[in-house]
């Protein structure tokens, strides 16, 4: 992250808390508690919502905990959907979290994971742009070829995530304005 204000240089949190602990306590977990970003009920919430959970994975926090609880069916609320329940029957973003980029300047943040086996990948995508759809065209480098492809989108409605029927496994995704897509791939083993 980088800082907006008179700081204007990057600001290691996560990186400096762990480097602190690795300093000072070798072994102990890093957590962050009682967190929130405010504007639940809009779709900048949920993004940043959103945004923080895929972070945390990828930093690999031992627990975040959320204040206090986001409302039923708000952005917020569909941004913990999009890792733990976003076909509303308990898929979830996988165990293993992947190594991800982004073209720079893209306003996208991308969170991949896989299941122990393999035979699951689950990818979050935002797009961050208030205004302009995004096609989000994931590249599964070191991957065989998928055998399906399921794809839900969020874009701030109460009524959470939608089924988008999509051709093929590999075709982009087109991503509406400030919006929350999650892409599950299976692969044969």
């Amino acid at each position: 992250y980088r800082d907006e204000s008179w700081i204007g240089e990057p600001v290691m949190l996560i990186p400096r808390m762990k480097k602190w602990i690795a300093e000072n306590y070798p072994g102990l977990g890093t957590s962050i508690g009682e967190w929130n970003f405010g504007a639940e009920n809009h779709i900048s919430g949920g993004l940043a919502t959103a945004e923080a959970l895929g972070r945390f994975g990828e930093q690999n926090l031992t627990s975040a905990f959320y204040w206090a609880y986001p409302p039923n069916q708000s952005p917020a609320f569909y941004a913990f959907h999009a890792f733990r329940n976003y076909d509303g029957k308990g898929s979830h973003f996988q165990d293993w979290s992947l190594k991800t980029n982004v073209p720079n300047g893209a306003p996208v943040s991308l969170f991949a994971s896989s299941s122990e086996d393999g035979k699951k990948v689950v990818a979050v995508v935002l797009n961050l742009d208030p205004d302009s759809a995004f096609d989000a065209n994931v590249k599964l480098d070191g991957c065989n070829a998928p055998t399906a492809r399921r794809v839900f989108t969020y874009s701030g409605d109460a009524t959470g995530f939608a089924w988008a029927h999509l051709e093929g496994v590999q075709s982009a995704v087109k991503m509406k304005p400030y919006s929350i897509s999650v892409v599950e791939w299976t692969f044969e083993k």
